[in-house]
C-alpha cells in the first residue's frame, strides 16, 4: 500500500496542472512556444534544489510552532548541515538517517502532565509553512503574465509535494506521527519521553544516567507497542551495554527486532549493526548470513558505521581483561 499511496502524491501534480492550464486558459504548445530551452533547464535546475531551501523552511515551521508553544531547541538539521543549541556551532554530520532530508529536534515544556503537553502545532509547523509556500507559488501562476505564470506553476511543485508527502499516515512523517500520538495515552507518553531522553543525551548524561522510569515501557514491553516506542528500546539496550551486560542488551535487542520491521524503521541501518556485533560477540557464525537476506542494502549499513557504540563497548571488555 505504500508505493501506491505516495505514488498518487506525486500523480496529484497533475490536476494542479490541469486546473493551471484551464484556469489561466492556455494550451500546451502555447506555453512550451514561450519557454526556451535554456530557460526550461533553469528552472529545472532551480526546482531541484529547491528542495533544500523547502527542506530548511520545512524544519524552520517546526523550530517557529515549537518556540511559540513552549519548546527548547536541541539541534537543527538540514541536509547535512546540523546547528547545536548546546554548544551554538554549526557542524558537518558525515552520516545521515536515510530518507530523512532535515530534523528539528526540540524539547516539550517541563512544567506540564504528559497528557497536557503541546505536540500538534511543533509537528504540523513544517506543514504549515510549506502549506503557505506552495500556495503562494501556484497561485501566483494564475496572476504572473506569461511564461512567468509558468515557471512559478513549476516551482509550487516542490512544496505542495513536500506537504503532501509529510501528512500521509505512512513511515515516520509528521502525520503520521501525529495520528500515532492521538490513539492513546501510552503514544503519547513515549513520543515525550523520547524527546525527554534525547535531551538528558545531548546534556552528556550517560545511559545510566537517565532516570529508570523512562525506561519501565521498554522493560515491560508495553514500548513496542508503537513505533514511537523504538528510540526508548534502543537506549534501553544501550543502557544494558553501558552496564556490561551483554546477554541482557542481547536480549532486550532480540526482543525489539522480534517485533520491529526494519524495512519501515528509521533506525534500519543501527538496528543491523547492532545485531551483527551481537552475533559476532556471541559466535553466532551463521545468522548474520541469513538476517542478511532480510535487511536492507547491507553496504549502506555498514557504510554508516553506526556501530562504533558497541565497538566501543567491547573495547571496555578487552580492556578488563587486560
Amino acid at each position: 500500500m505504500k508505493k501506491p499511496l505516495r505514488g498518487l502524491v506525486y500523480l496529484s501534480v497533475i490536476p494542479l496542472f490541469i486546473y493551471y492550464m484551464y484556469g489561466n486558459n492556455l494550451h500546451f504548445i502555447e506555453v512550451f512556444n514561450q519557454v526556451s530551452i535554456l530557460e526550461l533547464f533553469i528552472i529545472l535546475m532551480m526546482m531541484f534544489y529547491s528542495i533544500y531551501i523547502h527542506t530548511f523552511l520545512h524544519e524552520g515551521g517546526h523550530l517557529l510552532f515549537g518556540k511559540l508553544t513552549g519548546y527548547s531547541l536541541l539541534f537543527f538539521q538540514a541536509g547535512n548541515y546540523r546547528y547545536e543549541a548546546k554548544t551554538k556551532k554549526i557542524t558537518k554530520q558525515d552520516n545521515s538517517i536515510p530518507g530523512m532530508l532535515g530534523q528539528c529536534l526540540m524539547v516539550p515544556p517541563k512544567s506540564k502532565d504528559y497528557q497536557e503537553k503541546p505536540y500538534f502545532f511543533y509537528l504540523a509547523g513544517g506543514l504549515f509553512i510549506n502549506a503557505i509556500t506552495g500556495i503562494l507559488l501556484y497561485v501566483g501562476s494564475f496572476y504572473f503574465p506569461g511564461k512567468w505564470g509558468f515557471y512559478s506553476f513549476l516551482l509550487s511543485i516542490i512544496p505542495i509535494l513536500f506537504l503532501f508527502l509529510n501528512m500521509i499516515p505512512m513511515g515516520y512523517t509528521d502525520g503520521k506521527v501525529i495520528m500515532e500520538i492521538k490513539k492513546n495515552s501510552l503514544t503519547k507518553k513515549l513520543f515525550f519521553q523520547q524527546l525527554e531522553m534525547a535531551f538528558y543525551l545531548d546534556q552528556g548524561h550517560s545511559f545510566l544516567e537517565i532516570p529508570d522510569s523512562y525506561y519501565e515501557e521498554a522493560e515491560t514491553g508495553r514500548a513496542r507497542e508503537s513505533f514511537l516506542g523504538e528510540y526508548i528500546q534502543i537506549c534501553e539496550y544501550r543502557r544494558q551495554l553501558t552496564k556490561l551486560d551483554f546477554a541482557l542488551a542481547d536480549q532486550r535487542l532480540a526482543e525489539f527486532l522480534a517485533h520491529t520491521n526494519y524495512r519501515t524503521s528509521v533506525y534500519a541501518p543501527l538496528l543491523m549493526c547492532e545485531e551483527l556485533f551481537c552475533d559476532a560477540l556471541f559466535g553466532r557464525k551463521k545468522v548474520p548470513e541469513k538476517s542478511g537476506k532480510r535487511f536492507i542494502n547491507f553496504q549502506v549499513c555498514v557504510g554508516t558505521i553506526q556501530s562504533q557504540y558497541a565497538l566501543e563497548q567491547l573495547m571496555n571488555i578487552l580492556l578488563r581483561l587486560v
